[in-house]
């Protein structure tokens, strides 16, 4: 029901706290164009969701945020589909550092499921990793499988340290269908 970052009615509440595996959150009454994360990527564990923006991918902006506090936006720890429809998910990072391990995956989605995008762009998102580990999908990054449909993937990055860093725009295990 509102852009805020966090609290009641916000999108980080509703994924984190409301909606049930299956449900839809919509958000295609919103009176604000840009949803801005300040505390952090949002963190979701339904298998099955979707996120319903307006008419248009040009409706709603849902941003990592600016500068060196950015952070990849959504982060669905489910096995299922995440469905994002009409909306743009821009500015994300994920910068991994020697002190943590693992690769950096997904600078503005990661997925351990399938990223299901309809009518909607993905763009300026990066991938980083100055550690051992390598980065993979400096845009997705999406265990299952990946869709586009009507949607753009674009302006996205991925480095790695180590030399393995692949997938600038997209990298998945599983299958891509454009």
């Amino acid at each position: 029901t509102n852009c805020d970052d966090s609290g009641s009615g916000s999108l980080r509440d509703a994924l984190q706290n409301v909606a049930a595996d299956g449900d839809t959150i919509d958000l295609t009454n919103l009176s604000c164009s840009v949803i801005t994360l300040t505390t952090g990527s949002i963190l979701f564990f339904q298998n099955n969701i979707t996120l319903q923006g307006p008419s248009s991918s040009a409706g709603l902006y849902l941003s990592g945020g600016s500068g060196s506090s950015r952070v990849a936006p959504l982060l669905h720890d489910g096995t299922g589909t995440l469905t994002i429809n009409n909306m743009t998910v821009e500015d994300g990072a994920k910068y991994f550092t020697s002190a943590q391990s693992g690769s950096a995956n997904g600078g503005c989605i990661f997925s351990g499921g399938t990223v299901d995008l309809n009518d909607s762009e993905v763009k300026y998102c990066t991938a980083q990793n100055t550690g051992t580990s390598g980065a993979l999908g400096g845009a997705i990054y999406a265990a299952g499988g990946v869709s586009l449909s009507d949607s753009v993937v674009l302006n996205s990055s991925v480095f790695s340290a180590s030399g393995s860093g692949n997938g600038g725009g997209i990298y998945t295990l599983g299958q891509i269908r454009l």
